[in-house]
């Protein structure tokens, strides 16, 4: 240890100490793990798969969904996929147009069936 070692330490501090204020913020947050962005738009702070895995059992409950997954738009944005046997405008209702931020398309998919083990 000597003094040009402590230097180093106070400026990898400095620079590190903004980060963590904004990661404080962050966690000091509220239990939705969303914000609003500068548009009014809400963005979720959690990842895709989690969000994905808390919403999948509420959205089978819903008579005609089949499954959920997680796409991607031709731009790259992540959403969130549910099947459904046959698109209603009941089910249009039922399911939301996003889940804490992201997403949600309604696909059409039938029923899904395992696949035949004979081959």
């Amino acid at each position: 240890w000597n003094r040009s070692s402590a230097g180093r330490f106070r400026t990898s501090w400095g620079r590190l100490a903004p980060w963590l204020v904004v990661a404080a913020i962050i966690g000091c947050g509220s239990d939705d793990a969303s914000v609003s962005s500068a548009e009014g738009s809400r963005v979720t702070t959690r990842p895709i798969e989690k969000v994905q895995e808390d919403h999948t059992a509420a959205l089978m409950r819903i008579p005609g969904v089949v499954g959920t997954a997680i796409g991607a738009l031709e731009d790259g944005t992540a959403y969130i996929a549910v099947f459904v046997k046959e698109r209603t405008p009941e089910l249009d209702a039922e399911i939301p147009d996003q889940l804490e931020g992201y997403p949600v398309r309604v696909r059409v998919s039938g029923e899904f069936r395992p696949l035949d083990d004979a081959r």
